[in-house]
């Protein structure tokens, strides 16, 4: 759909958070999921992904349209109906990005160097910003994980208390 034929209408996020991250993944990966619009062209859910193939300059982005009368409740069902992945789920992502981002940084570098116009920063922190956490919490997460793999008996219910919504730093801390 051109973006042009696109009605943003009033919306209830105000705050798009950071859409370079969000732009930089779909030039990489491409859209995964298509904005949501009506009939009209107006826009129900997408509104970080329209901002963000307008950040890349691009004129078209795939859409689904949906005969939606309320908008509110697109909004709140593209928003509210999902689930942050559990701190372990977050550890076995880090596990299998290590590698590619490894190899990705090992290609960014010439010479020594890294290339004019790449992206800098560790491995580390690259794949704490995809999940949405910092590289020091994705350490204390994967430090978490690793004890209780290494020692069950003694940290193994660890991981379950972090998953159930327990404090990272304070199980972290636990370990000492």
């Amino acid at each position: 759909m051109k973006i042009s034929d696109i009605v943003v209408g009033p919306r209830y996020r105000r705050e798009l958070g950071d859409i370079s991250s969000l732009a930089d993944s779909i030039a990489e990966v491409g859209l995964l999921h298509p904005i949501v619009v009506r009939p009209d062209g107006i826009l129900i859910a997408g509104r970080r992904r329209l901002a963000a193939y307008q950040q890349l300059g691009w004129d078209e982005i795939p859409a689904t349209e949906v005969d939606l009368d309320e908008i509110l409740r697109g909004e709140l069902a593209e928003n509210v109906a999902r689930k942050d992945f559990l701190p372990s789920e977050i550890d076995a992502i880090r596990r299998a990005l290590v590698p590619l981002e490894q190899a990705a940084a090992a290609k960014r570098m010439t010479l020594g160097k890294i290339s004019i116009g790449s992206k800098t920063g560790t491995v580390r922190d690259r794949i704490g910003a995809l999940v949405g956490i910092s590289g020091k919490q994705l350490d204390k997460i994967a430090q978490v994980v690793k004890a209780a793999e290494e020692e069950p008996e003694r940290y193994g219910q660890l991981v379950a208390e972090m998953d159930d919504g327990g404090s990272v730093d304070g199980i972290f801390r636990r370990l000492k």
